[in-house]
């Protein structure tokens, strides 16, 4: 039900109306809340059903005589409402704001001067600026004496700062909670263990894991699904902040001393395809033993 046909419905509306001095009123004794809206809808509610607002009419301001507070001078004016003025004219107010400007232009002077004053002093007393070296861009920047200890120059560089320390463990922590093994990649696993010790799933690379690592061989197979390679997999997933984190993954196990070895699933569950990549791998690692990979 609109508010207009709220209004309409409600029975005692004629009876409001009469005993109502605004329309406001007439709003709250029908149960209505008061808004501009609401009294635009009852105006041709009332009008619709012939009922008279005269008695509603805006209220009358008296008429007075004020003073001039810029030039002393007396004149009409209103008790209220817009009609109501502060100055006798135009000039008048231009005068008076005139003379703010001309105050704030004097604060302001001498705020700067004592600004430049207890800086003098500051500066007497070895407690001067301080120029600083920035703990994220190494740019120098300037600081108060209070703010000698600062590290950063910038809301900037200490946000950045915070996401190199805390952004990789919390891409670790994430990436550990998404550690959801395919039937693919454990039969996969499963090959590998008949050929050689592996270790799988195992945050052993500075707190990132390989889906399957080979130790003996110094090798570190990442069995990527579909949601390491296609965007938008559930709500929330990020493609890039996935790959991202893979490249980072990369670089900390080749640190270790470990050759990675990427396999690209974008399937479901299909035997012959993993038998086809594990005789890909074997190969791989053969080239890997005779110094041909790289």
């Amino acid at each position: 039900m609109t508010v207009r046909e709220e209004i309409a419905a409600k029975e005692n509306l004629r009876e409001a109306v009469a005993e109502s001095a605004s329309l406001m009123e007439v709003l709250r004794k029908i149960g209505i809340t008061a808004t501009k809206n609401a009294g635009e809808k009852l105006q041709m509610v009332c009008k619709d059903r012939g009922i008279s607002l005269e008695h509603l009419a805006p209220k009358k301001y008296d008429n007075i005589t004020s003073t001039c507070p810029e030039c002393g001078n007396s004149f009409p004016n209103k008790s209220g409402g817009k009609e109501s003025k502060t100055w006798c004219g135009q000039k008048c107010a231009n005068a008076a704001q005139a003379k703010v400007r001309d105050q704030s232009s004097i604060n302001k002077k001498i705020a700067e001067a004592t600004s430049e004053s207890r800086k003098a002093h500051a500066n007497k007393i070895g407690h001067g600026d301080v120029t600083l070296s920035c703990a994220n861009c190494n740019k120098s920047f300037t600081v108060a004496w209070a703010k000698r200890d600062s590290s950063f120059c910038s809301r900037s560089c200490v946000g950045q700062n915070w996401g190199k320390k805390h952004g990789s463990a919390a891409g670790k922590l994430s990436a550990q909670k998404m550690v959801k093994r395919s039937k693919n990649e454990i039969l996969f696993a499963e090959l590998c263990a008949e050929k050689w010790t592996v270790v799988c799933n195992e945050p052993m690379f500075d707190g990132w894991d390989a889906d399957v690592v080979i130790p003996d061989l110094k090798v570190a197979v990442l069995w990527n699904g579909i949601w390491h390679l296609k965007e938008g997999i559930r709500p929330g997933h990020s493609l890039l902040q996935v790959q991202t984190r893979d490249a980072i993954k990369l670089k900390v196990i080749e640190k270790h001393g470990y050759k990675s070895y990427v396999v690209e699933d974008m399937g479901k569950h299909n035997p012959k395809f993993v038998k086809e990549e594990f005789e890909k791998f074997v190969e791989w690692c053969k080239g890997l033993s005779e110094g041909c990979v790289v």
